[in-house]
């Protein structure tokens, strides 16, 4: 997958306002006695400045224009008076400068006002960075709203297929989704899905690795991994997933993507369990087989399943012109264990997936016993 679009959201991605925010949050509230609990309560300190203190004031029985636009313009002059307490989130500027670099059109989708973006655009000097952005001011609805995420799309010239947004909220991750948006989720390290993960057009990974991430998206072209395989049919290599001279077989092909293996293989009908629905037992096939070539080529060696725990989340459909996505990476090692990810994937949503566990021979059985002598990329 290579995207032409990253759109980012501002506070917790591109910078830490953590310390302005509780700043102007700690001076509003007791400059005018406001009781922000209905903030903890629905998750309402994602929400677009005015609709946060809106909530608040509704929710005390005090709301009036009048107080909502006094308290906003407090608010903004809060921010300008500590605009330097705002910074770079770590390995952002490397990032943006990466993005920069290769043409990636990026934007900048925010709930926060207008005038509050600018300031951050202005005092880190990020504006050459972002060629749309898109505040609170823009939209009707903001985050959770898709609205802001459509309205990037409209300005970009791009479509959902196209770009992916990088969230931290669950807001804006909601905003993100709903817009058709792959939404990439940084996380801290002792989070507990820190492994990259993708579910329902949402994936998490760690925040150290949004910069490798972003770079594989954003690369001209994935590796295709050569089979090495190849030339051992008069042995007899015929495997059901990859061999290509298989006439039942899959044969898949293989590509790596940073730290993922990927394949993309188009369903026949042949392989439909109900009617034009893809059988669970191939879905399988395709996410046992796919974490082998995870193993081939990550680890350069062979091994086999010992345990795969499977979730069908979504059906899968068949038919000449559906094209799914696999995908594997390596979450965890155990001595001569692996522990991987796999899912399945159709039009970026993930229809069925599995933690697989792999046992991992040693170098000299892999090439003895399975033909096995290293696996490289073209």
């Amino acid at each position: 997958m290579t995207v032409k679009g990253i759109f980012f959201d501002m506070d917790g991605v591109v910078v830490d306002s953590d310390p302005l925010w509780n700043t102007i949050i700690r001076t509003v509230r007791e400059e005018y006695a406001l009781d922000m609990s209905c903030l903890e309560r629905s998750d309402g300190y994602n929400l677009s400045t005015g609709e946060a203190i809106r909530l608040v004031l509704e929710d005390m029985g005090r709301y009036s224009d009048g107080l909502l636009e006094e308290i906003l313009h407090r608010i903004d002059i809060l921010y300008s008076l500590h605009r330097d307490m705002v910074s770079l989130m770590p390995g952002m500027a490397e990032t943006l400068e990466m993005l920069h670099e290769r043409g990636v059109h990026t934007a900048l989708v925010s709930n926060s006002s207008c005038q509050q973006v600018d300031m951050v655009l202005d005092r880190l000097c990020l504006r050459k960075y972002f060629q749309t952005v898109v505040t609170a001011d823009d939209v009707t609805c903001g985050k959770p709203d898709a609205e802001p995420y459509l309205r990037a799309i409209e300005l970009t010239g791009l479509t959902a297929a196209d770009a992916v947004a990088v969230e931290d909220s669950p807001t804006g991750i909601a905003a993100a989704v709903n817009a058709g948006l792959l939404c990439l989720v940084p996380v801290p390290a002792d989070f507990k899905s820190c492994g990259t993960k993708v579910h329902d057009g949402i994936c998490y990974l760690r925040r150290e690795n949004l910069y490798g991430k972003l770079d594989n998206l954003t690369s001209k072209q994935m590796k295709k991994i050569i089979n090495p395989w190849l030339g051992l049919e008069d042995q007899g290599y015929n495997c059901f997933g990859c061999a290509p001279s298989n006439k039942y077989g899959l044969k898949m092909e293989f590509y790596e993507d940073g730290d993922d293996v990927v394949s993309y293989w188009n369903p026949s009908d042949d392989y439909q369990g109900w009617l034009h629905t893809l059988h669970g037992g191939i879905q399988s096939t395709l996410m046992d087989e796919i974490a082998m070539w995870v193993i081939a080529r990550k680890l350069q060696t062979s091994g086999m399943t010992t345990r795969m725990d499977i979730k069908f989340r979504k059906p899968v459909p068949t038919g000449p012109d559906v094209r799914i996505e696999i995908r594997s990476h390596i979450m965890e090692m155990k001595r001569n264990f692996a522990i991987l990810h796999a899912c399945v994937m159709h039009e970026s949503t993930v229809c069925s997936e599995a933690e697989i566990t792999y046992f991992c021979f040693p170098k000299e059985k892999a090439a003895s016993d399975f033909y096995f002598n290293g696996c490289d990329v073209e």
